[in-house]
């Protein structure tokens, strides 16, 4: 009985020892590569990005507010923090995130849209955040999403369990077996597409529109950003960026919303820049979706909007 204790002992410890060099390979990989979303997370936690200039949002921001237009026309160093498929609190809590290892930026240009004053109930793409559990900036905004339970926070690595693509591309990046690209310039990635038709389908099956769902806690967190943020002395500029023209008559209360947007900008004595009419607005060769620029439609947003920002520090 001795002996099979023994064994056991040793087997187990065996496996600890396998399971902790495995996942420390996985980690330390997935820290030091350019793998989808970890380029941007890595610049981040290393504090390499140091920004000017910051443009802040969902995938409205990365996908349509391209920084070397911005770089070029306002002679700045900017940075694309836009985070996909999420709405105000998770975009700030990558902003806390990011202050925490580099320095403040000088401006922020916050894209927003009808759905910001939401928040999600699940985690999009979760592993994302799976090498920075240490961080409890993060892991205390994660906890209020359904996605993670108690092992993943408390079980050494065990927030890796479950993504086995991600596993083989920290091994391969630690050995030196795959060598990942960016796929993003500054966070920032167009999309050359040409109009989906998944709204047009939409509005066929539920003619009579959609709700905005507005929640109070995030109208409370945003418009204390914005107060905080210009206490330190950093401008900041709202910008609703364009959308479909049928689809904003589509998002039934989106009226109401926009009227928030105003008081809370103009409460924050903060410009709000509303692109709801700008010529892009009403053309689908622009878009790949009634939400979201394509490449041409990016472009020349970029181009307008940095026109704007440079009359308004100018004024």
């Amino acid at each position: 009985m001795k002996l099979f204790l023994i064994k056991i002992a040793l087997f187990l410890s065996l496996f600890s020892g396998l399971y902790l060099v495995f996942f420390i390979m996985v980690d330390n990989g997935i820290k030091e590569s350019k793998y989808q979303d970890f380029t941007e997370w890595n610049a981040i936690y290393s504090g390499d990005i140091n920004a000017d200039l910051l443009i802040m949002g969902s995938s409205r921001a990365w996908r349509q507010v391209d920084p070397k237009i911005m770089d070029s026309q306002l002679k700045v160093n900017s940075y694309n923090l836009g985070i996909d498929g999420y709405h105000i609190p998770m975009q700030l809590t990558k902003y806390h995130i990011y202050l925490e290892h580099n320095k403040a930026p000088r401006q922020v240009v916050y894209i927003v849209d009808h759905f910001s004053f939401d928040q999600r109930d699940d985690l999009f793409n979760k592993y994302q955040f799976s090498p920075y559990f240490n961080d409890t900036t993060l892991t205390n905004r994660l906890k209020e999403f359904e996605g993670y339970n108690w092992q993943h926070y408390h079980a050494p690595y065990f927030q890796y369990s479950g993504s086995k693509e991600l596993c083989l591309a920290g091994i391969a990046n630690f050995l030196g077996l795959k060598n990942f690209e960016a796929n993003k310039y500054k966070g920032f990635r167009s999309k050359s597409q040409e109009w989906e038709l998944d709204f047009d389908q939409e509005v066929k099956n539920n003619p009579k529109g959609k709700r905005a769902e507005v929640k109070a806690k995030v109208i409370k967190e945003f418009r204390t950003f914005l107060k905080n943020e210009k206490l330190k002395g950093i401008d900041i500029a709202v910008v609703y960026a364009p959308d479909y023209t049928e689809f904003q008559s589509y998002i039934t209360n989106r009226d109401s919303v926009m009227d928030l947007y105003q008081a809370v900008c103009s409460e924050a004595n903060i410009p709000f820049l509303d692109y709801s009419n700008h010529y892009l607005c009403s053309d689908k060769a622009y878009f790949y979706n009634p939400t979201h620029l394509n490449s041409k439609g990016a472009e020349i947003f970029t181009t307008d909007l940095s026109e704007k920002l440079r009359d308004l520090k100018n004024d």
